[in-house]
C-alpha cells in the first residue's frame, strides 16, 4: 500500500514545508484546473507542479501525480479531449508523469433521461463512460499513458538548483518572480533546506544527490538573504569545495537560535562573499 498526497496543497503554504512534505510521501502530487490554465489565477498551479515535480527528483521518486483536469462551476465540465489536450501537455512539460482525473465517476448502466448522468458536487471533470465522445477516448486515453510512461524513464535533466529559504511559507513561490531567472533554455529543480543541508554535496564539477540528480550551480533568489547558520556553514563548505553559488550575501538568521553567534556569522559571510555588494562587486572566489 502506498500514499498519493498533495502536501500541503495549493492553498496551505504557511503550514509546513511544501518540498519535504512532498518528499515524505510515496508518490508526490500537485494539481492543475482545466479553466486557469493561461490565466493569471494558473501562476498556483503553475507552482505546484512544479514543487511536486522537484520533489520527486530530489527524493528519488520515479512517479509524479497530480489532480488533473479539474474544473469549476461556470467552467467546462464536459470539455473534449480538443479542449484538455493544451492543458494536459503543459502539466506534462512542468514534470508530471502520472495523470490522476478529477474525476472519472462509476456511473450506473442507464438509457434515456439518465445520461449523462452526474454523480459529483460542483467540481471536478465529468469523465465517465456516458460522454458523448467515450467511444473516441481510446485515443486520448493512449495518448497520455504514452506521454506518461516515456516521462518515466530516465533523471530529469536540470542545470540549476534553486533554493527557496527557511522561512515561511516554505514552498515554490507563485506570487513573485524568479530573480535572478533561469536562463533560456535551462531547466531547474526546487530544493529545501532538508536536501540542502542532509542530501546534497559537490564532486567532479557538480552539485550532487543520492537521487541521482546533478545541478552545476546553487541559486539562492534575491528573496533569500536570511539564513541559518548550519545553512551558511553549508554552502561555505560546497563553495569551498568548489562549487558555483549564485547567492546574495546574507543580512542575518531568520532563527533566534543564532543570536549567540552572530560573530561567527559575520566571519563567514565576510570570507565567502567577500565584498560583493550586487552592484559594482558581483563576484567572489572562496
Amino acid at each position: 500500500m502506498g500514499l498519493y498526497a498533495e502536501a500541503m496543497g495549493t492553498d496551505a503554504p504557511t503550514t509546513g514545508d511544501g518540498l519535504l512534505n512532498k518528499g515524505m510521501v510515496d508518490i508526490p502530487m500537485g494539481e492543475f484546473w482545466t479553466p486557469y490554465v493561461g490565466t493569471e489565477d494558473s501562476a498556483e498551479h503553475n507552482a505546484d507542479l512544479k514543487e511536486a515535480a522537484s520533489a520527486a527528483h530530489i527524493y528519488g521518486k520515479k512517479f509524479v501525480a497530480a489532480e488533473s483536469f479539474t474544473t469549476m462551476p461556470g467552467a467546462p465540465v464536459w470539455a473534449s479531449p480538443y479542449y484538455m489536450k493544451q492543458v494536459g501537455d503543459h502539466a506534462l512539460a512542468s514534470g508530471i508523469n502520472r495523470i490522476v482525473f478529477h474525476t472519472s465517476d462509476q456511473q450506473p448502466f442507464v438509457d434515456g433521461k439518465h445520461k449523462p448522468g452526474m454523480t459529483l458536487g460542483p467540481f471536478g471533470q465529468h469523465y465517465t463512460r456516458n460522454n458523448t465522445w467515450a467511444d473516441q477516448a481510446i485515443a486520448w486515453d493512449t495518448y497520455l499513458a504514452r506521454c506518461s510512461y516515456l516521462l518515466q524513464q530516465g533523471s530529469f535533466v536540470g542545470d540549476l538548483a534553486y533554493f527557496y529559504g527557511e522561512g515561511a511559507p516554505a514552498t515554490v513561490p507563485s506570487w513573485k518572480p524568479m530573480t535572478p531567472a533561469p536562463p533560456d533554455g535551462y531547466d531547474y529543480d526546487w530544493v529545501d533546506a532538508d536536501v540542502l543541508l542532509n542530501r546534497m554535496s559537490f564532486k567532479n564539477g557538480r552539485l550532487l544527490l543520492p537521487s541521482g540528480m546533478s545541478y552545476a550551480a546553487l541559486v539562492l533568489p534575491d528573496y533569500v538573504n536570511h539564513v541559518t547558520l548550519p545553512m551558511l556553514r553549508k554552502i561555505r563548505d560546497l563553495a569551498a569545495a568548489g562549487a558555483i553559488v549564485v547567492a546574495p550575501k546574507p543580512k542575518g538568521s531568520p532563527s533566534l537560535a543564532d543570536q549567540a553567534h552572530a560573530a561567527e556569522f559575520r566571519s563567514i559571510s565576510n570570507q565567502v562573499w567577500g565584498t560583493m555588494d550586487s552592484m559594482g562587486v558581483t563576484e567572489h572566489d572562496y
